[in-house]
């Protein structure tokens, strides 16, 4: 999929609350340095685009084919100087962690050319495990 950054880099709302909720999250996370906050107008990803690739399928019979053609998509899409957006078990289908591909295959971590998604079905364990993980590969964008 292709978003345009204008579209995705900041958030559009229909009333002030919604506005204010924003804000107190963005606060809160930016006290905790959990998230760089910039102000609006400027992008936080150096880029036009984000282009969502999947990781495989935790059930998956070719696997390793699979991780073949993400490693050629992601260094053909960072390459380029897009971002590789990555969902964490789109429409409830488990697959695996980027942050497990990553360190698998060795793909480089281009500085900020890469948003892992990773949602809340989660343990406390595991997601402490992806964070930390994220970390050691200095991964700074995440979509929580």
């Amino acid at each position: 999929m292709w978003y345009p950054s204008s579209q995705v880099s900041g958030w559009t709302f229909r009333s002030s609350s919604e506005k204010s909720v924003k804000d107190s999250i963005l606060r809160f996370l930016s006290w905790h340095g959990m998230c760089n906050v910039q102000k609006a107008g400027k992008r936080m990803m150096n880029s036009d685009y984000l282009i969502e690739i999947l990781t495989p399928k935790l059930s998956s019979d070719t696997f390793e084919s699979e991780l073949e053609v993400l490693a050629d998509r992601y260094n053909k899409v960072t390459e380029a100087g897009y971002v590789v957006s990555v969902p964490d078990n789109p429409m409830g289908v488990p697959r695996f962690q980027m942050t497990e591909v990553i360190a698998e295959l060795g793909l480089p971590v281009r500085d900020n050319q890469l948003l892992v998604h990773i949602n809340t079905f989660h343990t406390k364990k595991h997601l402490d495990g992806i964070l930390a993980e994220a970390t050691r590969l200095e991964i700074r964008n995440l979509l929580i």
